[in-house]
């Protein structure tokens, strides 16, 4: 069963937003959550040692890219593209597997995302959006043979994204540590 491209569907310019979105949301999550919880006395050595900013920031990719691969080759979406209601599959239609989401997580932030080099990164998304919306698919879609499909908005969950934002701005703000 092939599955359809929203760039057939004439959503190539609001998918491209919405995918943008969800890497973003899904970094949020990943990497916001555990950062709410820590005490921000125990990252003071963190912050003035450089090595240990970027082992720590390494350390949490490769959760997100776990959490993301785990998720999506579950239940083909990640927390964040299942806030947007967008899915991740196999150009067969089958959910993609736990390694080649794994996989894709590093290319996108590598390529997709010029990883999140100041500048850069904006001018490599836009070169990206481009050639989305010009050719309804990206270079890592096309590289692991998947497509994100568009299910629709569903109010319910902008509601919970509306919340996931205000709960990772509101607890390191106003938690109590």
């Amino acid at each position: 069963m092939a599955i359809r491209s929203l760039a057939e569907e004439g959503y190539r310019t609001k998918v491209g937003f919405l995918r943008f979105f969800a890497r973003y949301f899904d970094l949020f999550i990943c990497i916001g959550i555990p950062f709410a919880f820590l005490p921000v006395d125990s990252l003071d050595s963190v912050m003035d040692n450089r090595s240990e900013q970027l082992l720590l920031g390494l350390a949490l990719h490769v959760f997100t890219a776990a959490v993301e691969a785990a998720s999506a080759s579950r239940f083909a979406t990640s927390p964040g593209k299942w806030l947007l209601g967008l899915e991740i599959k196999s150009s067969d239609g089958s959910n993609a597997t736990f390694w080649t989401i794994f996989e894709r997580y590093f290319v996108v932030f590598s390529i997709g995302q010029a990883c999140m080099v100041p500048l850069v990164s904006l001018l490599v998304g836009v070169f990206h959006l481009r050639r989305f919306t010009r050719k309804g698919t990206t270079t890592w879609d096309e590289r692991y043979a998947t497509a994100v499909t568009w299910q629709g908005f569903k109010w319910k969950r902008l509601a919970y994204a509306a919340l996931t934002l205000a709960a990772l701005d509101f607890v390191p703000t106003y938690w109590p540590f």
